[in-house]
């Protein structure tokens, strides 16, 4: 049971601790992309994709397939309810373990090491086509750096802002579903019967997320060079919104298969656009700090 007179100063404190930890994850990046627990996040990937393979089959009809859906999102949502309940217990275990987790998560969100190395990489005419970890080869450096946008702008508005806000609401137990939700709706989301559970539950709880996503980075991309920040408001869907408020276009072949084309600037990217995003990303960090001010404001008055 939530007690309501003290849920506002829960909410002041989850809030005040992923704050620290979004500027830890930042150090934590080099430890986070590569070793153990990016094996576990791959892992888990992996998991999902199986169990996918596994119940859907092109021979059934829709209805089935609808309804195979919703039994793997049920398969996948009992593991994060144990994990998540597991973690919020008020034990020393608990804390250290719920604790390292979230800061190897948003490092792994982050991962600014390889953005960097990938900038230097391009800015030197030296990038190549295949990225750690993904067995698939880009086209050419262009297409790289459009994956690694869109795959870094997503990680900030889910494993970043989404994960802050459902841990803020509902601690361990919201975050670890949420986060389930995105990466059954990832893996499944494009299957039109078969994902439509995933895709409908996830569109469902990550409307504000996406929303606050979509305020931070317009008001972010004010303070970036060569950016729009009103394009992120007026977008009709966050990949549009990404390629018009850094003026670029996204799509093209990838590794999960062929992404349609958005925008109508250059696809041509080169290692400045990836510099522009990273900053975009930064700015738009630090704002997402800065509005845990205003959460405490808010909560006062609730009180």
């Amino acid at each position: 049971m939530i007690n309501l007179e003290t849920y506002p100063d829960l909410l002041i404190h989850r809030t005040e601790f992923l704050m620290v930890m979004v500027v830890l994850g930042v150090f934590a990046s080099p430890l986070a992309e590569r070793g153990p627990f990016a094996q576990l996040v791959r892992a888990g990937d992996e998991r999902v994709r199986q169990l996918g393979t596994k119940l859907n089959r092109e021979n059934r009809s829709a209805a089935t397939l609808v309804y195979r859906g919703i039994v793997a999102l049920a398969l996948l949502l009992l593991p994060a309810i144990i994990v998540g309940a597991a973690l919020a217990k008020p034990n020393l275990w608990a804390t250290v373990v719920s604790t390292a987790s979230i800061l190897l998560w948003f490092g792994y969100c982050f991962s600014a090491t390889a953005v960097f190395t990938l900038w230097r990489q391009a800015k030197q005419d030296k990038l190549p086509l295949e990225l750690p970890n993904i067995a698939y080869l880009f086209a050419d450096s262009h297409a790289v750096i459009r994956y690694v946008i869109a795959t870094r702008m997503e990680a900030f508005a889910v494993g970043i802002v989404g994960g802050c806000f459902w841990y803020v609401v509902g601690g361990w137990m919201t975050m670890a579903m949420y986060l389930t939700l995105a990466a059954a709706n990832a893996t499944y989301g494009k299957q039109l019967a078969f994902g439509w559970a995933a895709r409908s539950l996830f569109k469902l709880v990550d409307a504000v997320p996406r929303t606050l996503s979509r305020i931070l980075i317009a008001l972010a991309a004010m303070a970036t060079p060569h950016c729009r920040p009103v394009a992120s408001m007026l977008a009709p869907n966050w990949r549009v919104a990404v390629s018009k408020t850094l003026g670029i276009s996204l799509g093209g072949s990838g590794p999960k298969g062929p992404e349609p084309w958005v925008g109508s600037g250059k696809a041509r990217l080169t290692h400045q656009h990836l510099w522009r995003m990273a900053y975009l990303l930064g700015v738009a960090t630090i704002l997402l700090m800065a509005s845990s001010k205003s959460y405490k404001l808010l909560f006062f008055f609730l009180s």
